[in-house]
């Protein structure tokens, strides 16, 4: 098996893990939280994005527009995900602006220094970077006022695959542009392993769909 088979089954695996997600999501929807029902969407997301990447890949095709899309979508989802962990009415509020915020920074970045079809150098770890922070401060309130099992904390397992899927999200989207020109020969084993990492995250994510919907005690206060 070449460098390149292997690094299409890695992305093929990943894109199975989210396939996976959103069908557990959608056959549970009715016995899932809000927040777990805006999981198994970004999971949806994430499939059809990952869907289109593949075939315009195959046919030789530019995926930049695709890849745009996806991480307006994804910070959408996974923040409004995360909002609905949330008990204080400010956090939702400041997570919705936030995502309001990457949407109009992602419209003028087309509209000045990135162009839909050019290789993006900022929309891409910004969206990581929004997502990380709205879930580090989710897992933290989580553990801080959590009450039982965190492993059994929807809220927890949401923000906690978040972070997993955004540090390899920054690391993909930033370092990789550093080691493009340094270390060539590595590249696309780095973007293996950051697959690979975001599978493992998205399976934490999905272990939160399997799990209970939140209940008034779970919800911090």
């Amino acid at each position: 098996m070449t460098t390149r088979e292997f690094l299409w089954l890695v992305a093929d695996g990943s894109s199975a893990v989210e396939f996976i997600g959103f069908l557990i999501g959608s056959i549970r929807w009715r016995r899932l939280g809000p927040g777990q029902r805006a999981a198994t969407l970004w999971f949806g997301a994430a499939t059809v994005s990952d869907a289109v990447v593949l075939f315009l890949s195959y046919h030789g095709q530019n995926t930049q527009p695709s890849g745009r899309v996806w991480y307006a979508a994804s910070v959408v989802l996974a923040l409004e995900a995360l909002a609905r962990f949330q008990s204080e009415q400010r956090r939702v509020v400041a997570f919705r602006v936030a995502s309001v915020a990457y949407v109009l920074t992602s419209i003028v970045l087309l509209v000045t220094g990135e162009p839909l079809n050019a290789m993006t150098t900022y929309a891409a770890p910004l969206h990581a970077l929004v997502i990380l922070i709205a879930a580090v401060v989710t897992v933290f309130r989580r553990t801080l006022l959590g009450r039982g099992d965190l492993f059994s904390d929807p809220g927890f397992l949401v923000a906690a695959g978040l972070i997993g899927y955004a540090v390899a999200a920054v690391f993909e989207t930033l370092v990789a542009q550093l080691w493009t020109a340094t270390l060539p020969n590595y590249v696309e084993a780095f973007f293996a392993a950051c697959n690979i990492l975001t599978a493992l995250a998205e399976i934490v994510i999905i272990r939160a769909l399997i799990g209970r919907p939140p209940s008034a005690a779970a919800v911090e206060r």
